[in-house]
């Protein structure tokens, strides 16, 4: 019993000083932290994406930072209240395919997450919802009347959820011959 009390005691010090680590009083991040903000990002402690999952998080609107270094696609994700650092080769990227099956991904989680009742109705909810549809419109050629209407939508994707295809001509995903 004792040891479970101290358990919980290290663990929640632990906790409390890695929250109070990014504290910051000043109006600037310090140049110490700014290089060690760098340095996380340029070493070892990347993600190995594929590039399935990077243009998952590329339509989500979630990549930043991104860079090509000696033939690696190197970024980072803003995910949440967190950071995640990824790399992969830079051929993962130009590959239709890959490219094809993240954007597809993402289309079936926004149509998941606008299930009505998916989500909690609240405020910020609701402003992530209306992301999501803009994200959908940009990326899609459905009308807005199709992407309002969840049934309509839900009927759209199981239909087409093996055709979408990129074209670069139309910078968004069309729907492709039957594969």
């Amino acid at each position: 019993m004792r040891f479970n009390i101290w358990l919980i005691l290290l663990i929640s010090l632990a906790f409390s000083i890695n929250a109070g680590a990014g504290f910051n009083t000043g109006k600037h991040m310090h140049k110490a932290e700014e290089e060690a903000e760098q340095h996380k990002f340029s070493k070892a402690n990347r993600y190995d994406f594929d590039g399935e999952q990077y243009w998952y998080y590329k339509m989500m609107e979630k990549v930043t930072n991104e860079s090509v270094t000696n033939g690696t696609l190197l970024g980072e994700i803003q995910e949440r209240d967190r950071k995640i650092y990824f790399q992969l080769p830079k051929t993962e990227v130009d590959n239709a395919e890959k490219r094809n099956l993240g954007y597809t991904m993402a289309v079936a989680k926004i149509v998941a997450f606008l299930e009505p009742g998916f989500l909690p109705d609240n405020d910020a909810n609701k402003k992530y919802m209306a992301s999501l549809k803009k994200i959908l419109q940009q990326n899609t050629q459905l009308s807005s009347r199709v992407i309002e209407n969840h049934s309509k939508l839900k009927l759209w994707f199981s239909r087409n959820k093996n055709r979408l295809e990129w074209s670069e001509q139309a910078q968004q995903l069309v729907i492709g011959e039957l594969k």
